[in-house]
């Protein structure tokens, strides 16, 4: 059985091994990163949450969906969803914050170099994919089919 400590270590070592700027909130065995985007979010936080026998990855962007625009953007995100593997994007009602989020099971393994990047990676790809679509639904420059539609090679 894998330990908190031991999944954490083994984050930790691949974030300084690939030379990441990070924070640990040992309390609360939280670290903190980053990941620039190309496109109109220009940034993706990373938050990993990190549990007895598993760790949750976090992408959250700066901007928070005004009510307005929640149920378009819920609508977004569930066409988004739909037919997604690893992961999936979700949006708080109570403040309108969208985020994505990954979840890596460690029970009775401690996560390879690959995992661990891909786990963190794929919220930032997939913020760096959808990002515009995000942002133009929130904003009501398009409805959640506009957008959706817009999105490039979204087969």
């Amino acid at each position: 059985m894998s330990s908190l400590n031991e999944i954490k270590s083994a984050i930790e070592k691949y974030l300084r091994d690939d030379e990441w700027h990070y924070t640990l909130d040992k309390e609360n065995n939280v670290i903190r990163c980053g990941v620039n985007l190309s496109n109109r979010l220009q940034e993706c936080k990373i938050i990993i949450d990190i549990r007895e026998d598993k760790y949750m990855v976090y992408g959250l962007i700066n901007l928070n969906c005004d009510e307005p625009n929640k149920n378009q953007m819920a609508k977004l995100l569930a066409m988004i969803n739909y037919g997604l593997i690893f992961g999936n994007f979700e949006i708080d009602y109570s403040d309108g914050e969208v985020r994505y989020k990954t979840a890596t099971n460690c029970k009775n393994c401690i996560p390879s170099k690959e995992v661990i990047e891909d786990s963190i990676m794929i919220p930032a790809y997939m913020f760096n994919k959808f990002g515009d679509a995000i942002i133009e639904v929130m904003f009501g420059i398009k409805d959640a089919q506009e957008a959706f539609d817009d999105i490039p090679d979204n087969d």
